[in-house]
Parts: structure tokens; C-alpha cells; sequence
């Protein structure tokens, strides 16, 4: 559970800051899957404890230095805002 609330507050925040990019956050999603398989190993829980520190440690970390507005969904308008600024 802990696993999935760290990556949901990652993918949110790469969604998010990639102004709504679905190929960017599919990229990271990708790349997330060829480190796991690069760590697995059939006896060894370690690895998925390392991961599960690693993500828990990015999401806390993105959440205090970007804070909670780059979690929330943006409004059509604000997004504009953001891409053009007057």
C-alpha cells in the first residue's frame, strides 16, 4: 500500500509538471518497469524494500519542496496561464 500511495503522488506530480504530456508519464511508467525487472531477484526481498524507500523518499520529497498544488488538477484556464504568461 505504501508502494502504490508513493508512486501515485510520482506520477501525479510527472503528469502534472508535464503539462498533461500522457507520453511523457507512459515513458516514465515504462522506465519504472525495466529498473524493477533489473532488480528482481527470485529470493531477495531487499530490492523491493530498496524501491519502496527510494519512492517514499521522492514522493515525501516532492511534496515539500513543490507542495500540494502540483498534486491537484489545474482548470483549463490556469493551465493556459501557465504555458503563456502575460
Amino acid at each position: 500500500m505504501v508502494w502504490n500511495i508513493a508512486l501515485a503522488i510520482i506520477f501525479t506530480w510527472v503528469y502534472n509538471n508535464a503539462r498533461g504530456s500522457l507520453l511523457i508519464a507512459i515513458l516514465f511508467h515504462a522506465s519504472g518497469n525495466v529498473f524493477s525487472a533489473l532488480l528482481a531477484t527470485p529470493d531477495e526481498v531487499r530490492p523491493l524494500f530498496l524501491s519502496v524507500g527510494v519512492l517514499c523518499v521522492v514522493a515525501v520529497v516532492l511534496v515539500v519542496v513543490f507542495g500540494p498544488e502540483h498534486l491537484s488538477r489545474k482548470s483549463e484556464s490556469e493551465l493556459m496561464e501557465a504555458i503563456e504568461p502575460n
